[in-house]
């Protein structure tokens, strides 16, 4: 023990996250992020609005008759409204509720992909807004045109749904009605939205999620009520897919099965007697090798990712090493005690705890949401997505707000710099920058030829918890087998190396702040920068 707090004190001083430089500028994990999921629902709101002075205009110009719908597809456009309006009463004051639900998430991007998409191109080519003299208008209909989520963004939102499922162990019936631990969504998912997710699992290649949410549909009374020309698919679909995800996880004979239920209701269909064909030979020669009612997931080869997801989903975990230490503080002026946990030792990752007040931290997160709603919803320009980082030190409206704002990132930094073993001198304090994370969390694999030494003079940086997570949220290390739990006032440090890349799981209800505090060396007589002295190189 002793000589590994030797080791702490001469060597464990500089800390980094290796993210900061490779990954701030990276915007794709903003999308379930509060600010922008927020941005997203007042869109759609707005959008709301914007709708009800067309269809006045239209129904001024046509009438209310079936026929005027028809002519100008109006039909699909008020069934949208309608929705979108019920689920805004329901929501009411509860905004931070409903966009805390990773389903009510799926259901809002859904809908602003799928229906505000296709009703907003409809509305800017219509005869008001060509006609009439209405810019402004337009304006904001063309700001959210460009807001709305992408296919891609919608795909991603879609996969998170399963990975949620995944890294809490959720229950495919569960999750189907709309629960996420003792939380409950706005509304269950619909058949078609099943047959989404398990379209986009089939895509993912993750054909375990995609036969367990295949086989609730195949099971559903609605089933037989589906049109492939007004839903996209039937039961045939369903049944095929379905068939062909159990074979890809090797349940053969539940393969099979499904293949001659597809049989009954499409005798003629070529692909199930061909592949009925091909199962029951397979299974003649004995050639599964799963058990029915016992698949594995097979679908990512990537071993990095899998160590992500077990993490994340708590699996031998190692135990903590939690202690509560006499050490001294730097300068070297005192003596305090610190409640310290050492996550791992080789190479060594550790936290701080209770580092930061709650009263503080809920400051800071107010400051900092303040500002990202400011920027995604505030401009001139309109509704705009706010950037990966927001930067403490460049906020407040008035030199009052900026003071206040600055006495407190100064008493945290504080902190901070005076924690034992974390940064020595010379050092250059570097910025504090606030992170939100939502349902996607962080994941980036690292680059195997990224090298440490690209940091430059970038050698340390901590990473403070400003909220609680119910549920997910957790940083965990997926090459050095370490997760810890997000809590509020804890501050982690850890060393630049490949080994101590670090990615945050889902957030499967809520979401998640985090202060990110670096630290930059400085060049002096006798002392040699973390990246030019080999001997402290972390392989």
């Amino acid at each position: 023990m002793e000589g590994f707090w030797t080791f702490l004190l001469y060597v464990v001083v500089p800390v980094v996250c290796c993210l900061q430089n490779v990954c701030a500028s990276d915007d794709r994990h903003m999308f379930t992020s509060y600010p922008n999921l927020l941005k997203l629902y007042y869109m759609e709101e707005e959008s709301l609005s914007n709708v009800d002075v067309f269809l006045r205009e239209e129904l001024f110009e046509h009438g209310d008759k079936e026929s005027a719908d028809a002519a100008h597809n109006l039909t699909a456009l008020r069934n949208l409204v309608a929705e979108a309006k019920q689920t805004h009463r329901e929501v009411g004051s509860n905004t931070k509720e409903y966009l805390s639900h990773p389903v009510n998430v799926f259901h809002l991007a859904r809908r602003l992909r799928t229906g505000w998409k296709n009703a907003i191109g409809h509305i800017r080519n219509s005869k008001p807004c060509k006609e009439w003299h209405m810019p402004q208008l337009i304006s904001r209909l063309a700001n959210i045109e460009d807001n709305l989520p992408s296919e891609g963004e919608l795909t991603s939102v879609t996969y998170n749904l399963l990975t949620i499922q995944h890294t809490q162990g959720i229950r495919t019936q569960d999750l189907l009605r709309g629960k996420v631990g003792n939380r409950s969504a706005l509304e269950p998912i619909s058949p078609q939205e099943q047959f989404q997710v398990a379209k986009v699992a089939v895509d993912e290649d993750d054909y375990f999620y995609a036969a367990q949410w295949l086989k609730h549909l195949s099971r559903s009374a609605k089933l037989k009520d589906m049109r492939k020309e007004e839903d996209g698919f039937n039961a045939t679909n369903v049944l095929g897919m379905l068939a062909s995800a159990y074979f890809r996880i090797n349940m053969l004979p539940e393969a099979l099965k499904v293949t001659n239920q597809l049989l009954k209701k499409d005798p003629e269909n070529m692909v199930a007697r061909t592949n009925k064909v091909f199962f029951e030979e397979r299974i003649a020669r004995g050639k599964e090798s799963t058990k029915t009612g016992s698949p594995k997931r097979f679908g990512n080869e990537d071993t990095y990712r899998r160590n992500f997801e077990r993490l994340c989903r708590g699996t031998e975990i190692k135990p903590k090493r939690l202690k509560c230490v006499l050490l001294p503080t730097w300068p070297r002026s005192k003596l305090s005690f610190h409640k310290l946990e050492i996550l791992n030792r080789r190479p060594p990752i550790v936290a701080f705890h209770g580092v930061v007040s709650r009263r503080d931290a809920t400051r800071l997160v107010d400051v900092a949401e303040e500002e990202y709603e400011k920027i995604a919803m505030d401009s001139e320009e309109g509704f705009r997505t706010p950037e990966f980082t927001l930067v403490m030190s460049k906020l407040g409206k008035t030199r009052a707000a900026q003071y206040k704002q600055q006495q407190l990132l100064s008493k945290i930094r504080t902190k901070l710099s005076t924690l034992p073993y974390t940064v020595r001198p010379p050092y250059t304090s570097g910025e504090s920058e606030a992170r939100n994370f939502g349902h996607q969390g962080f994941y980036i694999k690292p680059n195997p030829h990224f090298q440490i030494q690209n940091l430059g003079a970038h050698t340390g940086t901590a990473m403070v918890f400003l909220n609680d997570v119910e549920m997910g949220g957790e940083i965990v290390f997926p090459t050095a087998n370490t997760r810890i739990a997000p809590q509020m006032g804890t501050v982690v440090f850890y060393f630049p190396s490949f080994k101590k890349f670090h990615t945050i799981c889902p957030v499967a209800y809520g979401t998640e702040w985090v202060l990110i505090h670096s630290f930059y060396e400085r060049r002096a007589p006798y002392f040699c920068r973390l990246h030019e002295d080999p001997d402290l190189q972390q392989k």
